[in-house]
């Protein structure tokens, strides 16, 4: 069986706290994802916590039902569908989706439509999962439904991680993952990273 660990390291107050959380599970898939330049654009109208019309860049590429994550600072909503105005094809409406609510007029926002990474796992054979990006970034993990499972939004450089057996309760317990959503926040190209080690028996 292969080794797959998880190395922490952490300077506060002055101490040196640093450890390896190591499992040894049969099962491993990883994913290095490309992530597209997100679109520029700010908000014109707030309908409500779920519905936005946005003033997008020339050419920002969006058409009718695409899902597309919109990102703003301090925030992200996820899963929205997109509907370009037919008089003003930079003008695109924002509904659904979930996440923080969409911000108020004149905030400015990036919007990448998602990326589907293919997972294809049982959520209680989980030991280790690490996810990173180089840029800010959002990653759903869904069922074949599709319904959310958990989501995450990722700092630059700043990865997520979780281990069984430390005391934080599994957050894919008792679901199947059939695939992850990810999109880009920032409007530089990136790389978004997803490790899994399992029991592939789970």
């Amino acid at each position: 069986m292969a080794m797959s660990s998880i190395q922490i390291s952490a300077v506060i107050a002055g101490l040196n706290i640093a450890g390896t959380i190591t499992r040894t599970p049969p099962g491993s898939q990883g994913h290095e994802v490309p992530l597209p330049a997100a679109k520029a654009g700010a908000v014109v109208t707030k309908t409500d916590a779920n519905t936005c019309t946005c003033q997008m860049a020339a050419g920002h590429g969006f058409a009718d039902n695409d899902v597309v994550d919109l990102h703003w600072d301090g925030g992200c909503r996820y899963g929205m569908v997109a509907m370009v105005d037919d008089v003003d094809v930079n003008e695109v409406v924002f509904d659904g989706g979930a996440g923080d609510d969409c911000p108020v007029a004149e905030t400015a926002i990036t919007a990448a439509e998602q990326i589907t990474v293919d997972v294809q796992l049982s959520g209680d054979s989980v030991e280790l999962v690490a996810v990173k990006s180089d840029v800010i970034a959002h990653v759903d993990f869904e069922t074949s439904a599709p319904a959310s499972i958990f989501a995450q939004s990722l700092a630059v450089n700043a990865p997520w991680i979780w281990a069984a057996d430390v005391g934080v309760t599994n957050p894919f317990a008792g679901e199947s993952i059939a695939q992850a959503k990810v999109s880009n926040g920032a409007t530089t190209a990136g790389t978004l990273l997803i490790g899994f080690a399992y029991d592939s028996d789970g």
